[in-house]
């Protein structure tokens, strides 16, 4: 009778450890998604609102160009030094991903 009633005892305490262990790993993975899912919002708006800027810098360049160039060669200009950005940045990214 002892043995059954210490037998209890253990598997209430070991389901109350297990218990309490699943939620707390539960309330930090919880965190942490939360978190890595704040860091990927904040990662886009960043990225949305740089390529925006970049995409005013680009047209005040090409007007600028404009007074000195044809209007067409100056937004040529500006899209090529665009694209040759993109692909420079591109290729960096690439090379630290393949590292």
């Amino acid at each position: 009778m002892a043995k059954g009633i210490l037998s209890a005892i253990v598997e209430r305490l070991l389901e109350s450890a297990l218990g309490e262990a699943r939620r707390s790993l539960e309330a930090w993975i919880g965190r942490r998604i939360s978190e890595a899912l704040r860091a990927m919002a904040l990662g886009v708006l960043g990225a949305l609102i740089s390529a925006l800027g970049m995409a005013f810098v680009c047209v005040g360049i090409a007007k600028y160009l404009g007074a000195f160039l044809p209007a067409w060669q100056s937004w040529i200009l500006v899209g090529a030094l665009a694209i040759l950005l993109g692909l420079l940045l591109a290729l960096a990214s690439y090379a630290l991903i393949k590292r």
